[in-house]
């Protein structure tokens, strides 16, 4: 499931960042501060165990200890993919949660969220909060990789803005604030390239007049945009 190989994200950022001046510096809450009061009836307590595997740290409890080794191999292989497109290699040690279900990644808190980090988790079972990445088995192994490969990407994405102090960037707040369509959008791109059913719903709202201008845009449409935006960009 690779996305084209050119390292557009470096080049691509300069670019961007010129021609949409209104992007800058802001203070907002991260990802690392899920939403507290709003506990879920939990109908069992998780023992977690985990095991290091390059630059990932591969959390999984005793019935999820399969998928665990299933997704670390993913891990590998998608982000020494992705690094070529990034101009660099992912920096770790990068914490990831693997849950064998959906039912049982319900029972947790990390899916309770602040509405800031509801916003940077879009779609698919790859949840971000901060450096952490949380996972969940779908039943479909091609749409646990695209998910590993956009939660990576995503990842990436944050190390090319900060490169070494990322994490404490993240930490402390003092973050680049960037539009959803950007972010998302590249997450999408290096997981999918422009498939055809999105590439077909930009069409479909070019030619109905319900495209909502980029900077305005939210949700998935955002995400869809910014997927367009990062196919041109790379192809020009």
């Amino acid at each position: 499931m690779s996305a084209p190989r050119s390292p557009l994200v470096v080049a691509g950022l300069f670019a961007l960042f010129a021609v949409f001046p209104r992007l800058g510096f802001a203070q907002f809450t991260d990802g690392l501060n899920v939403e507290f009061g709003k506990n879920r009836v939990q109908t069992r307590t998780f023992v977690w165990q985990y095991y290091t595997q390059g630059a990932f740290e591969v959390y999984h409890y005793q019935e999820g200890a399969q998928i665990a080794g299933q997704v670390a191999r993913m891990l590998e292989e998608e982000a020494a993919d992705l690094a070529p497109m990034f101009g660099r290699a992912l920096e770790g040690p990068i914490q990831v949660l693997v849950y064998k279900s959906q039912e049982e990644f319900r029972q947790s808190n990390v899916g309770v969220m602040a509405q800031s980090d509801q916003d940077s988790n879009i779609g698919g079972t790859a949840k971000l909060v901060g450096s952490k990445m949380f996972l969940y088995a779908s039943g479909d192994r091609r749409q646990v990789r695209r998910d590993v490969r956009e939660g990576l990407a995503r990842i990436l994405f944050q190390q090319t803005l900060y490169e070494g102090d990322w994490s404490q960037s993240l930490r402390s707040g003092n973050v680049i604030q960037t539009p959803v369509w950007m972010e998302e959008g590249v997450a999408r791109y290096a997981a999918r390239g422009l498939d055809g059913a999105s590439m077909a719903t930009v069409l479909d709202g070019c030619r109905r007049g319900r495209v909502t201008q980029l900077d305005h845009a939210t949700g998935e449409e955002a995400a869809i945009l910014g997927q367009a935006v990062w196919a041109y960009v790379a192809d020009v």
